[in-house]
């Protein structure tokens, strides 16, 4: 076999320094960013001569512009040679100068290589051989000169494999891939089944399954690396400058992907990692597409790097910052990532990027991409255009060049130019399901790409969405076809998938069942106890497990062979009570400790009270394996974790209460998606203890009342490293830091009466359109301490010093914020917010005359819709504040209905709850009561009287009405009396000329009316 015609490969000649290595630190609360410098060094050596020059650039508006020039060159001399590397050679001898001596192992030809040579290698799979470099790890290849590895015809023909220990894949005996030198390069291979030791020489023997580069002096271009695995840092790659590659399914403690490198238009896909970074740790990366990678902790696609012009999309992380964790990023996407905390971002800093909640930096938007595939725009994409006006590369990943100003993300779309071959396919979380259960679709698109259409069946489609999920309610086979368009393909290239959709089987289970018989598929036959019924399901996703009135205490089952639990759900169905958690118990234990329920993902839990659960470990009153395990409509009082989640440790908890719970972090949830959820009474009483209603997790529409962190060195009454969006954080407590939240985002926010040492509201966080009133602190910052706030009112907070807020920074400034004194920000104002009612702050919407009406600043508006659900934005500018003023009159109207627990997202406006003929607007105007259908404005039968007659009608204490009467239903009315005191059940008032022998017409009105609905 001879070789094509070869490429000269490139060696990138840059240096990387980090401040702060080690293969596994552990996250501490206080990390910050590390920083990442970049120190360029041009090479002198007239021997090198420049092959190519890639323009990198990256433009911080806030922090700082920087030009990196990548000189990419490849050692040559006047006596550079070749030799090569033919797996089925006839005559292997040295040094290897043609194919017909061409060795059998790429490391007798390296070794036979001098600094400046070219190794060229053929087809085959290269598993034999090795050389240690640093300690004693065997590298399948150790290439410790600068020299060129080049593969003749690519990745796909040409692999280096290195090898894994069986059961701990890390170890000694394993062999990593590669190692290259300062100077060296690798291009064309694919580098699989790498690993390396446990211990030895940090990093260089535990680093750098794939391949280990000295610096990122050594370059890896146009390769695959994939299935490779390290004990610390970079699954992938370690250190190196990676160019075109695309790693995936890697795998390491920190940094899956990579760790430590520079990586340029590279995709990352599908690695993890047990700590931080399943993506990438440590690296600066340019024009990537990161997308399905994975963390056991936190930072999902990347974490402590920088990246630009990237896109981010389906990464995830157990706990914080799916997307991404303590980076910097300018013109990225990070979008449809998923995590219990930051589902996003967490601890980042965002420029001129698209990503969601709208993150610390400038010009960034929440729109939502409009992908058409995971990684490529859609011709409508709001991100064309919208990047800063200085590329990260001169070209975008598909070589194509940017425009100006470029778009956001790694993908430029150009009109007239979106054509080539596309592949389309489709990934279902299953195929056959019951009727109710969602399934999850990605799409599959390879190529260029100008839109892409899901068609779901019965006329639903989705456009431009790459990740997607449908259920159905009726049993029937439902094709979902994904349809993907270009310019060479106007009538798409389709893929199909046919989901199979069934009546899901039940099984029963009664507390003191006469005739408990497998597999319980009646209520005459049902099982006692709900292991049993759980048990006997099959693993068809949406299988219904339910469960009637009665406390269920006995049985025991471990889920992970520590802890106990009185039921584990080990399958994805759905776990349901026939009439709810007031007549439905899961009883754990104390002692012995047993776990009330352990949920696996797509497992579903409703209807429950679950009590006096404790554990050891982790979700006293419920464990899930993921927040895709879903907890419903359910109670979780008086449970208790030594370490993490009192009441629950992961899932998606919806409609829940969680009420008097304990644990170290997270007294009441842990790792968790709150919605709509009230969490109440929940503390971390210990010594250090964080979170006493929840720790990292997300918090949508919640109410977070009277939890605590009562001892020294605690933060977080309320909530510790959250996000918390349309939410109330009232009367929480902390014995530090933090007596409403802390290290927390929080949007659209109320935190009123929470109190602690520093930060009675917020502690070193985030705040974007909050009220925060009546707040204290025994020592600074009654109401905000360090916190990042725009668009808030900060107002009648208390504090020895700084009563209102601390800074500690000017970063941490209020920026468009009313409160007192003045702070040198921007757009701030000073004067009183005039609130509706400040009495027991009631009522914290603004009146009509506020200064703080159309004061915010438009650009950092998160949402649609303020904590009332109503428009964000009435007027043209953002108000300050939680709440939007939506009109005269309106103010003390949604007060009113919140008052009675209506909706005040409009909904309620026209509606009768009551039945009794009027409307909310209509009770509220005539001071009647909308929940009691007794409670209306009414006209009773008028009864003669000597003097006349005697006209009554239902009425309100302290309120005055008017009386009018007519002769004929068509008017016209005349005024009768006004100003009549209302009396409590009923008023009369004595017509005394009535018309004798005439109909005559009454009608009343209520006299203090108020402002008309606009």
């Amino acid at each position: 076999m001879k070789p094509n015609a070869i490429s000269e490969n490139l060696v990138v000649n840059e240096r990387t320094e980090h401040k702060e290595p080690g293969p596994h630190a552990a996250r501490s609360a206080d990390r910050r960013v590390r920083e990442v410098q970049i120190k360029h060094q041009q090479r002198a050596d007239s021997a090198v001569r420049a092959a190519a020059v890639v323009a990198l650039g990256c433009s911080f508006p806030r922090a700082f512009c920087a030009f990196l020039w990548l000189t990419i060159a490849f050692a040559t001399s006047a006596f550079a040679a070749t030799r090569y590397v033919w797996q089925d050679s006839p005559s292997p001898a040295p040094p290897y100068t043609s194919w017909a001596n061409a060795a059998h192992t790429i490391q007798d030809a390296v070794d036979a290589a001098d600094p400046g040579d070219t190794v060229l290698v053929t087809n085959g799979v290269y598993a034999t051989g090795g050389r240690a470099g640093h300690g004693t790890l065997t590298n399948r290849v150790a290439v410790d000169k600068p020299l060129k590895l080049l593969s003749v015809n690519g990745p796909e023909l040409t692999a280096i494999q290195g090898y894994q220990l069986p059961v701990t894949t890390n170890g000694d005996g394993a062999i990593r891939c590669v190692y290259l030198a300062d100077g060296a390069s690798l291009s064309g291979f694919t580098l699989t089944n790498g690993a390396t030791r446990m211990e030895g020489d940090w990093p260089h023997e535990t680093s750098g399954g794939g391949v280990s580069c000295e610096s990122t002096n050594a370059a890896v271009s146009n390769s695959v690396l994939t299935g490779n695995a390290a004990y610390s840092g970079g699954g992938g790659a370690y250190q190196g400058t990676l160019i075109n590659c695309a790693l995936t399914g890697n795998s390491a403690a920190d940094g899956g992907g990579a760790s430590d490198g520079l990586l340029v238009k590279c995709t990352l896909t599908g690695n993890s990692a047990e700590g931080l970074g399943g993506g990438a740790r440590y690296c600066i990366l340019f024009t990537c597409a990161i997308s399905g990678n994975s963390s056991s902790l936190a930072g999902g696609g990347a974490a402590q790097s920088t990246l630009n012009n990237c896109t981010l999309t389906s990464n995830s992380a157990l706990w914080d910052g799916g997307g991404v964790v303590e980076s910097t990023l300018t013109n990225c996407i990070v979008y449809f990532n998923s995590a219990p905390s930051g589902a996003n971002h967490s601890s980042s800093t965002f420029y001129n990027s698209c990503t969601t909640p709208l993150p610390w930096g400038a010009a960034n938007i929440t729109s939502d991409p409009l992908l058409a595939s995971s990684s490529h725009l859609s011709a409508s994409s709001p991100c064309r255009g919208a990047g800063s006006a200085v590329p990260a590369t001169n070209t975008d990943i598909d070589g194509e060049t940017w425009a100006s100003p470029p778009a956001i993300g790694c993908d430029e779309f150009h009109a007239g130019e979106v054509t080539g071959p596309m592949s389309v396919g489709i990934a279902a979380t299953c195929t056959n399901v019951g009727t109710g259960y969602p399934v999850r679709f990605t799409a599959l698109i390879e190529g260029r790409v100008t839109y892409s259409v899901w068609e779901m069946g019965a006329g639903l489609t989705m456009t431009n969405l790459p990740y997607s999920s449908r259920a159905w309610d009726a049993p029937g086979d439902y094709p979902v076809i994904l349809r993907a368009y270009n310019e060479s393909y106007p009538t798409s290239v389709s893929a199909t998938v046919t989901i199979h959709v069934v009546t899901p089987p039940a099984h029963y289970v009664v507390a003191n069942s006469g005739n408990p018989v497998y597999p319980y598929t009646s209520w005459a036959t049902a099982a006692t106890n709900i292991q049993d019924a759980v048990d006997a399901a099959g693993t068809l996703p949406g299988t219904l497990v339910l469960v009637t009135n009665g406390v269920y205490a006995t049985g025991e089952r471990t889920s992970d062979g520590l802890t106990a639990n009185r039921v584990v759900v080990d399958k994805p169905l759905s776990l349901r009570s026939v009439n709810g958690p007031a007549f439905t118990v899961i009883l754990g234990s104390k002692s012995p400790e047993i776990r009330c329920a352990s949920l696996t993902s797509g497992a579903n839990l409703s209807g429950f009270t679950l009590t006096n659960g404790a554990t050891p470990e982790n979700g006293g009153g419920v464990w899930c394996a993921s927040v895709d395990a879903v907890v419903s409509n359910c109670i979780l009082s008086g449970n208790s974790a030594f370490d993490n989640g009192g009441g629950a440790f992961g899932g998606t908890l919806n409609d829940c209460s969680l009420i008097g719970n304990t644990a170290f972090s997270g007294g009441g949830a842990r790792n968790c998606v709150l919605n709509n959820c009230t969490v109440f009474g929940n503390s971390s009483p210990y010594s250090g203890g964080a979170g006493g209603g929840a720790s990292w997790s997300t918090l949508n529409n919640c109410i977070v009342r009277s939890n605590s962190v009562p001892g020294t060195f605690t933060g977080g009454g309320g909530v510790r490293v959250c996000t918390v969006i349309n939410s109330t954080l009232v009367a929480n407590s902390a014995g530090a830091d933090g007596g409403g939240a802390h290290r927390s985002t929080l949007i659209n926010c109320i935190l009123v009466n929470n109190s602690a040492q520093s930060g009675g509201g917020a502690y070193s966080g985030s705040l974007k359109s909050c009220t925060l009133t009546g707040n204290s602190a025994t020592s600074r910052g009654g109401g905000i301490y360090a916190s990042q706030s725009d668009n808030c009112i900060i107002y009648f907070n208390s504090a020895p010093s700084s009563e209102n807020y601390f800074s500690t920074a000017s970063f941490n400034l209020p920026q468009y914020c009313c409160t007192t004194p003045w702070p040198p920000g921007v757009g701030n104002i000073t004067n009183a917010p005039l609130f509706v009612n400040i009495n027991d702050w009631s009522n914290l919407r603004l009146q009509s005359n506020s200064p703080c009406i159309n004061a915010g600043n438009n650009a950092d508006v998160i949402g649609s819709t303020d904590l009332d659900g109503r428009p964000r934005m009435v007027g043209g500018t953002v108000d300050m504040g939680a709440y939007e003023f939506q009109g005269p009159g309106m103010s003390e109207f949604i007060g009113w209905l919140a008052q009675y627990s209506l909706p005040t997202d409009g909904s309620a406006d026209y509606a009768d709850t009551d039945t009794d003929g009027h409307n909310s607007w209509q009770e509220w105007k005539a001071w009647t009561d909308p929940t009691n259908a007794l409670s209306v404005l009414k006209l009773l039968t008028p009864q003669p009287d000597p003097n006349g007659m005697v006209v009554s009608w239902q009425s309100v204490l302290g309120h005055s009405y008017l009386l009018e009467r007519a002769t004929n239903a068509s008017g016209p009315f005349s005024l009768l009396q006004a100003n009549i005191p209302g009396q409590a059940v009923t008023t009369s008032v004595t017509d005394t000329n009535p018309a004798n022998g005439n109909p005559i017409l009454y009608r009343v009105g209520v006299q203090e009316g108020r402002e008309t609905m606009p």
